[in-house]
């Protein structure tokens, strides 16, 4: 799909085509609802929340993919409860994205540090990740809400693969 650019102001406006990506997101095609939340997610469009929330029940893996991944492209505080519904997905690698997110809403810039982005660049396997500790601390300014360490302390105990537990932990 393309996308419209304008200026306004002297800044260059971007006119999401965001209504044929919603109207993607109901598609029969899992390749199509894909593409759709990808799309949404590089966009950013918080009015996408709900419908991406939806796509968690998808019975297309590479579909609950792009909806959590879009999620945490979004990054709001409102993703938070969406993405805490992805880290109970019985697909490892969809709760580990969604622990990532919720990190990431507390520790801007994770994502692109963090274990998926090292999978992706390096090839790595999980252990060589785990072979280094991972200092991580969030500003003590931070107040971190209750519910995602929670989330992530139910992941930690009852993940669906040692290495969605350990990433949680």
């Amino acid at each position: 799909m393309k996308s419209l650019w304008f200026v306004a102001g002297g800044l260059w406006v971007l006119l999401a085509p965001a209504a044929a990506q919603m109207d993607d997101l109901r598609s029969e095609d899992p390749k199509r609802r894909a593409k759709a939340a990808e799309e949404l997610g590089r966009q950013k469009d918080t009015r996408a929340l709900e419908p991406l929330r939806g796509l968690l029940k998808d019975p297309d893996r590479g579909v609950r993919v792009e909806a959590v991944a879009a999620l945490v492209a979004i990054g709001t505080q409102n993703s938070l409860g969406p993405l805490a519904e992805a880290t109970r997905d019985s697909e490892p690698a969809i709760q580990i994205l969604a622990v990532d997110g919720l990190v990431n809403f507390y520790y801007p810039g994770y994502v692109e540090t963090g274990w998926i982005a090292a999978v992706k660049k390096f090839g790595s396997g999980v252990k060589s990740r785990f072979a280094e500790p991972n200092v991580l601390v969030v500003d003590p300014y931070v107040t971190v809400s209750p519910e995602v360490v929670a989330t992530l302390g139910r992941v930690a105990v009852g993940g669906a693969s040692m290495d969605s537990r350990a990433l949680a932990a």
